[in-house]
């Protein structure tokens, strides 16, 4: 009988020891690298471009018709404010999960891809099916 309570035992410990391994990571990716700066300037791709102002707040969102039927923001022109998210709360660009626009009343979230996503370029997905779209920094 106390070699049962000890198996029994044994196995609640070893038990308790891979739940706890298991939690899910909900801490954002490591900022190890110093922040990078404001996204300033006119970031294109052939759905449209964003036009960023380096406060680091606003953005001109310029929406082809095609962006516009893709993620339901207004075609033409759009002034609005933009924020990178983790889960639920702001991050610097380079290691959020979100890109969020809000304009007109309205949120529109769309898929970072933090490995991509630099000054140079941001890399989204504009439609849960639809595959990356990259907008790349205009040279002036």
């Amino acid at each position: 009988m106390k070699r049962t309570w000890q198996a029994y035992i044994f196995v609640l410990i070893i038990m308790a020891i891979l739940l706890a391994g298991c939690g899910g990571n909900d801490a954002p990716p490591a900022a190890d690298t110093p922040e990078p700066a404001a996204l300033n300037g006119v970031y294109e791709s052939e759905l449209g471009s964003f036009e960023f102002n380096g406060d680091r707040k606003t953005v001109i969102v310029h929406a082809s018709e095609e962006m516009s039927k893709r993620t339901e923001m207004p075609e033409g022109d759009t002034a609005a404010q933009y924020v990178f998210l983790f889960h639920n709360g702001a991050y610097r660009y380079d290691k959020a999960e979100y890109f969020r626009i809000i304009a007109e009343d309205k949120t529109y979230q769309f898929d970072n891809d933090f490995t991509q996503t630099n000054e140079s370029r941001i890399v989204i997905r504009l439609g849960s099916d639809s595959e990356p779209t990259v907008f790349e920094k205009r040279e002036n």
